[in-house]
């Protein structure tokens, strides 16, 4: 593998993020960082073409944190998605307990009208 290696404390994902909770922004993070080093170890290799980099440099730290605001909001969404999802599960649970009440409740008064009805015949029969 031939990639340079970044530490991963200078992140902060070290001791107070374990690597498997990483988020996807922890990792857009760790992607960028890569980069981001990659790129000043060539401006300081080459000095003629350090005033370009520095040029671009604003540019890419820019388009850096738009990458990460827009990793941030779609994670954001798939949480709000996943939200929505057991909302809609709950709702599903509760519009069939409501629809069972409904059962309920009308074959409570069927037989309530049919003991009524049992009720005032024996009275008309006696």
């Amino acid at each position: 593998w031939a990639k340079k290696w970044t530490p991963l404390k200078p992140l902060n994902l070290i001791g107070s993020l374990a690597l498997n909770q990483a988020t996807r922004r922890d990792e857009a993070e760790i992607i960028a960082a890569r980069k981001l080093a990659k790129v000043d170890e060539i401006k300081r290799s080459n000095q003629d073409a350090a005033p370009l980099y520095e040029q671009l440099e604003a540019r890419v730290v820019e388009l850096r944190k738009e990458w990460l605001d827009a990793v941030s909001s779609w994670e954001t969404l798939r949480a709000e998605s996943k939200l929505m999802q057991r909302a809609n599960s709950t709702y599903e649970e509760l519009r069939k307990e409501i629809q069972h009440a409904k059962r309920l409740v009308q074959a409570r008064k069927e037989a309530f009208f049919e003991a009524v009805e049992l009720l005032n015949t024996q009275a008309v029969g006696s």
